[in-house]
């Protein structure tokens, strides 16, 4: 997990004593359950959608078609995008062969240059150096219109939408016939299994988390219910809430089912 996420329960401040420093929290943390990685799936370009192949809960496999978008417009600026490439590239060729045509004048005057003023054989030099002008400004313009064309392209696969990864449907937010705007996410996905559990301590325990410190998390008024160890500890305190915003991945359990989203306290084991 690359990033550090800021949990709206940080507001909520357990009125207890803050524990002697390096000795772990008697009372717990608030924190919440998430799935290790989710992702919004969007097109890249705007598009309607013209089929959604999945339902909320369903499980996916990396690659699975899960809807499909349209764009007419899109599909015209390929076309023309393409057109302009085969434009340029008959231009590269039309340029190439004027530079061999301007090189093989230039060499066969060169050899008789004796007969030639210098005026004459210098506009021969002239003509094969704007011959090879033309050729490297088409080569240019090819490289471009290559690159137009395949950003353009890369846009229009985003319209088939495929999963990244193994998991579950978490949210379906578009619907068959919706026009999105580019960007806005068709489906969300998360993974399953590989659970975690974001909180936030206050900066004065600050000494009571290490990387790898145990953690049980537990449903309030509940026995522990999952062991974790500590993953991600932020390296500065949060100045809007006064905390240390933290991460921990948590041991599965095959007896146990916990929902993303699930709202626990989670405690520090003993060292």
């Amino acid at each position: 997990m690359s990033h550090f996420w800021i949990p709206c329960f940080v507001s909520v401040a357990l009125a207890q004593a803050s524990p002697a420093p390096n000795e772990p929290a008697t009372h717990g943390y608030l924190g919440v359950v998430v799935p290790r990685h989710s992702a919004d799936l969007a097109p890249s370009a705007p598009a309607t959608v013209r089929d959604v192949r999945v339902r909320v809960g369903d499980a996916v496999v990396p690659g699975q078609l899960l809807a499909v978008l349209e764009s007419p417009e899109l599909d015209q600026e390929i076309a023309r995008a393409r057109a302009e490439l085969w434009a340029s590239r008959a231009d590269s060729t039309r340029a190439a062969a004027e530079l061999a045509q301007a090189s093989a004048i230039f060499e066969r005057r060169e050899k008789a240059s004796d007969v030639f003023t210098k005026e004459e054989m210098e506009d021969f030099a002239t003509r094969k150096a704007s011959a090879a002008a033309g050729l490297e400004s088409a080569q240019a313009r090819i490289a471009e219109r290559t690159a137009t064309l395949k950003v353009l392209q890369e846009r229009r696969r985003s319209l088939t939408v495929r999963a990244p990864f193994a998991g579950q449907v978490t949210a379906c937010l578009g619907s068959q016939g919706e026009f999105l705007a580019a960007g806005r996410p068709v489906v969300r996905i998360a993974t399953t299994g590989d659970l975690w559990v974001r909180f936030a301590v206050p900066a004065a325990e600050r000494d009571g988390l290490e990387v790898g410190r145990r953690i049980a998390v537990t449903l309030d008024g509940a026995a522990a219910l999952l062991d974790g160890a500590i993953q991600h500890i932020s390296p500065e305190v949060d100045a809007a809430t006064g905390m240390i915003f933290t991460e921990a991945s948590l041991v599965a359990d095959g007896r146990l089912t916990f929902a993303a989203g699930t709202t626990v306290r989670v405690t520090l084991q003993p060292r």
